[in-house]
C-alpha cells in the first residue's frame, strides 16, 4: 500500500513537470528588444542627399567643397542652392511657416540669418565637433541654433593703379573725405552684411551723433551701392571705383596681375557665417552630417581653399591668416559689441536705407 501511494506520488509528479515542460515548450516567448544605436552616417545614408541653402558663391561649392565632402563620404547626394543672403534667410522662414521645407542645410550670414532662428526655422542640435575640436564661445550658439563654419575679414582695398598706397585712409572715418566723391563702390549696407556688419560695429565706440555724421560723410560722396562684396571688388577691378569696403576672400581669390592691394584698419573685424539645421529638414540626417562634416578639420581646410577664413582658430592661423593680417592686429567678429544688430537687423536695414537710399 505504502509503495503504491509512493509510486501515485511519483507519477503526479512526473505529469505535473512534464505538463510545465510542454507549456513552456508551446507558449510564445516575448519578444526582446535589442536597441542598437545607428551612428550617423549609417542613418544620414538612408536619406542620401542634402540640400544647402548659401550666398556661398555656387562655384566655390561645387568645385572645392562638394569634392571634399564626397571623398570622405562617395555615396552621398549633394543639392546646392545659392542666394544672397537675404533670400536665404527670408526663404528659411517662409517655408517654415507654410510647413513645406525643402532645404536641409542655411550656411550663410549670422545677422540676417538670426531673423529666421527668431522665427522658428532653426532645430536646436550640439554639432559634437564643437567640442572636439575646441571652438572658442561666440563661434556657435549654446544652444544649438547655429554653428561654425567660417568668417570673413573686412578690409580697405584699393586700385593701385588710381591710388597710391599713401592715399589710402589710416581711419574709417577717411572714408568721409570728398576726395573720395565718386570713388567709392561698397556692398549696400541695407543687404546686412560686410558693410553693415562693420558700421554696427563701429556704432556703440562712436556713439549716436559722431556715427550719424560719419554714415552722412560716406553718403555725401555718391558711393555705388552693391549687392554684394564681389560685385563692389568687380568695379574695383575695373576701375570703375578707386576704393571700397570688401571680404578679403575676393582678394585672396583675384586673378595674377589684378591691380588691387589691401590695407586693415582697426578695429579689424570679420563677418561670421554660420551653419544652420532647418526645422522640419527633409533629411536630417543629411544635414547633421553635412554641419559636422564642415566643422572638421576636413571641412575647416576646404573652406580655407575657397579663401575663406575657417572658424576654428588653430586652422585658420595655420591657413590664409598666416602673414595676411599685420603682427599684433587681432580680428574682432563684426557687431559682437552691438547686440541690437543682431536682434533687430530689420531696423538697421531701414536705417541704412533712409541714409544712403
Amino acid at each position: 500500500m505504502k509503495v503504491s501511494m509512493v509510486n501515485a506520488i511519483a507519477i503526479v509528479l512526473i505529469v505535473i513537470i512534464a505538463g510545465v515542460a510542454i507549456y513552456g515548450w508551446i507558449r510564445p516567448i516575448p519578444e526582446k528588444t535589442i536597441t542598437i544605436e545607428e551612428s550617423l552616417e549609417d542613418l544620414a545614408k538612408t536619406e542620401g542627399t542634402v540640400t544647402i541653402y548659401s550666398s556661398m558663391d555656387a562655384p566655390d561649392f561645387e568645385s572645392v567643397m562638394k569634392p571634399a565632402f564626397l571623398k570622405v563620404y562617395p555615396w552621398a547626394q549633394t543639392s546646392f542652392v545659392g542666394l544672397d543672403a537675404q533670400d536665404v534667410s527670408s526663404r528659411m522662414t517662409t517655408e517654415y511657416t507654410a510647413g513645406h521645407v525643402t532645404m536641409d542645410v542655411a550656411v550663410n550670414g549670422f545677422p540676417v540669418t538670426y531673423t529666421a532662428i527668431q522665427a522658428g526655422a532653426a532645430e536646436n542640435w550640439i554639432n559634437p565637433m564643437i567640442a572636439l575640436m575646441a571652438y572658442p564661445n561666440g563661434t556657435y550658439d549654446p544652444q544649438g541654433s547655429w554653428g561654425p563654419t567660417y568668417s570673413l575679414p573686412i578690409c580697405i582695398a584699393y586700385n593701385t593703379n588710381l591710388v597710391n598706397a599713401s592715399e589710402v585712409p589710416t581711419s574709417y572715418q577717411g572714408l568721409g573725405d570728398p576726395k573720395w566723391d565718386h570713388k567709392i563702390a561698397m556692398e549696400d549696407p541695407a543687404v546686412l552684411q560686410v558693410t553693415a556688419a562693420l558700421f554696427a560695429h563701429l556704432y556703440p565706440t562712436m556713439g549716436n551723433a559722431s556715427w550719424t555724421s560719419f554714415m552722412q560723410s560716406i553718403a555725401a560722396n555718391h558711393p555705388v551701392l552693391t549687392e554684394s562684396s564681389s560685385d563692389a571688388f568687380s568695379k574695383l577691378a575695373l576701375g570703375e571705383a578707386s576704393i571700397s569696403l570688401i571680404f578679403v576672400n575676393d582678394f585672396l581669390g583675384m586673378s595674377p596681375g589684378t591691380p588691387i592691394n589691401v590695407t586693415w584698419i582697426e578695429p579689424a573685424t570679420a563677418f561670421t557665417v554660420i551653419g544652420v539645421l532647418a526645422k522640419n529638414a527633409p533629411h536630417p540626417n543629411m544635414a547633421k552630417l553635412f554641419l559636422q562634416w564642415l566643422a572638421s578639420a576636413d571641412g575647416q581646410y576646404a573652406l580655407a581653399r575657397t579663401g575663406r577664413i575657417p572658424l576654428n582658430p588653430a586652422i585658420a592661423k595655420d591657413t590664409l591668416l598666416k602673414g595676411l593680417v599685420p603682427t599684433g592686429m587681432n580680428i574682432v567678429v563684426a557687431d559682437s559689441n552691438n547686440p541690437d544688430f543682431v536682434a533687430n537687423p530689420g531696423n538697421w536695414s531701414t536705417l541704412f536705407r533712409s541714409i544712403f537710399g
